[in-house]
């Protein structure tokens, strides 16, 4: 989870400085958008893989008869959270 969260967050990195670029009158600007957005949604789509796999295998664990301690679904309710946070990150930027 933690590096499609950072790849998400590079993403996000590279539209910022296309930003930047544009208020300098660059012209490489909506190229560094398209590949910010781009990163953004891979690390979106490898974020919500890996959430539905940490699931499937509580699921797993819960049904071989481990005990709720070891058996958490915190990492999947941490991992939705950051998922939200992105795809709000993307909504601003396609829109904005």
């Amino acid at each position: 989870m933690r590096t499609y969260v950072s790849m998400y967050s590079f993403g996000f990195s590279i539209s910022k400085f296309a930003d930047f670029l544009q208020q300098q009158d660059q012209a490489v600007v909506s190229g560094l958008h398209r590949l910010g957005l781009a990163i953004i949604l891979l690390g979106i789509a490898g974020l919500t893989f890996s959430i539905l796999e940490h699931m499937r295998r509580v699921r797993t664990m819960r049904r071989l008869g481990l005990s709720s301690k070891e058996v958490s679904w915190l990492p999947a309710a941490g991992g939705i959270v950051l998922l939200t946070a992105g795809l709000v990150t993307v909504i601003g930027i396609a829109v904005g």
